[in-house]
């Protein structure tokens, strides 16, 4: 179970149930931030941890991204809708501009009309 604290109930809650296979923690790593949630198991379980740098060389092709990389530096300025835009102000913006990873067919967000994001699809 991934449990967030609800600090003003001094509670926790399960946000969602995970099953045999599913990955936890990768936001954190991506993000470069700390862990938002904890998770609880029902059973015994075995788990493969796996460092930063594995992480991002298996999962982030080489590692972690930003605005000023040459392939998404290239990408961001061949947007048309963001032509004539400083796409150095982004770079100095890390916490609302990111690039993030996701696994194959999973729901990135449920509606995007309520997300306070746009997001791009490379």
């Amino acid at each position: 179970l991934v449990c967030v604290l609800d600090q003003s109930a001094d509670t926790a809650h399960t946000v969602v149930e995970l099953n045999k296979g599913d990955s936890f923690g990768e936001l954190a790593i991506v993000n470069r931030s700390q862990r938002q949630s904890t998770v609880v198991c029902k059973t015994d379980c075995d788990f493969l941890a796996i460092d930063i740098p594995a992480y991002e060389a298996i999962f982030m092709q080489g590692g972690q991204k930003t605005v000023t990389d040459p392939d998404h530096e290239e990408f961001v300025r061949s947007l048309d809708f963001l032509r004539g835009w400083p796409i150095q102000h982004l770079q100095k913006q890390h916490a609302k501009f990111m690039f993030c990873y996701f696994k194959r067919s999973v729901v990135m967000v449920k509606n995007s009309r309520a997300s306070r994001w746009i997001y791009i699809v490379k």
